[in-house]
């Protein structure tokens, strides 16, 4: 480093000359203190962010405004007490949530997937109709081929690559760029006649959409029993059970009354600073009734 330097940082290090005020000094006092809850986080790994822990942590004390270690200490004690309480709320949002969710899962299928497969479905039929109502040289794109064939193969349940006989489509592909309704018509009718017998008579158009349709009536009924099922445990599930509502309540009560204990001590000692008359004796009283 140059002298020319060293003389510019020490003509910089004179005018910070640190907090002057009472208060910057009080503030500046406590910042190499390291205790309790300054040098631990409350948070509960994946469940909370420690970072949210420290930002209510900060603004808690900010706001107390304490003076000295004890004040401190029992402003911290606060800020921990607080975090607590509102852990108490997500865990009763927590259970409230899951105990939807339960309904949500059962049976055959849950209200999720059916409402999942009801546009895929939908989709599927308006597919079929729309190249069904093509002309013979019409050109068809590869996607809804794919759809198409797919929705016959189920219809008639016919595996399109069997290991022991035949392939009822294979050899019969044009390139994807060179499908035709024409074409689709020719591959539908190969996998027609790889079907049962008693189906060798229907028109195969018609009767992958009958299929089709009837497999999405059946989901739209089932999603809608299942739906009205669930609209009816949401209310139903809007308060947790009473044993979880009564666990919570237990477990505010506690922290309640820690937490306004912890005021009052705080309050007393912050007004013994400021030479206010304080009383010798504290009485905090709590009054709650417990179903016997």
């Amino acid at each position: 480093m140059t002298k020319k330097r060293l003389a510019a940082n020490r003509k910089n290090a004179l005018k910070s000359t640190g907090p002057r005020t009472p208060e910057g000094k009080r503030r500046a006092s406590m910042n190499a203190l390291k205790h309790g809850l300054r040098s631990v986080s409350l948070a509960v790994p994946i469940l909370e962010n420690p970072k949210d822990w420290e930002a209510h942590h900060d603004l808690v004390v900010r706001d107390l405004s304490p003076v000295g270690y004890l004040e401190t200490v029992l402003s911290e004690r606060m800020a921990a007490l607080l975090w607590r309480l509102g852990r108490a709320v997500r865990y009763e949002t927590e259970v409230i949530s899951q105990s939807i969710l339960e309904p949500e899962k059962s049976g055959d299928k849950s209200l999720v997937e059916l409402r999942k497969e009801l546009p895929i479905q939908e989709k599927a039929l308006q597919t079929l109709r729309k190249v069904w109502g093509l002309k013979a040289s019409a050109k068809v794109s590869a996607k809804d081929v794919a759809l198409v064939l797919d929705e016959a193969c189920t219809a008639f349940d016919v595996d399109p690559y069997p290991e022991d006989k035949p392939s009822p489509v294979e050899g019969q592909f044009p390139e994807d760029d060179k499908w035709t309704r024409d074409a689709v018509d020719k591959v539908l009718h190969s996998i027609q006649a790889a079907a049962d017998e008693s189906l060798r008579d229907v028109e195969p158009w018609e009767w992958v959409e009958v299929k089709v349709l009837k497999r999405l009536t059946e989901t739209k009924v089932k999603h809608d029993a299942r739906s009205a099922v669930v609209d009816e445990l949401y209310r139903k599930h809007l308060l947790p059970t009473a044993e979880t509502l009564d666990k919570v309540s237990r477990y505010e009560t506690h922290l309640e009354r820690s937490l306004f204990r912890t005021l009052h001590e705080l309050q007393r000692l912050q007004e013994q600073r400021l030479g206010h008359p304080v009383p010798t004796m504290a009485l905090d009283v709590n009054v709650s009734q417990e179903a016997s």
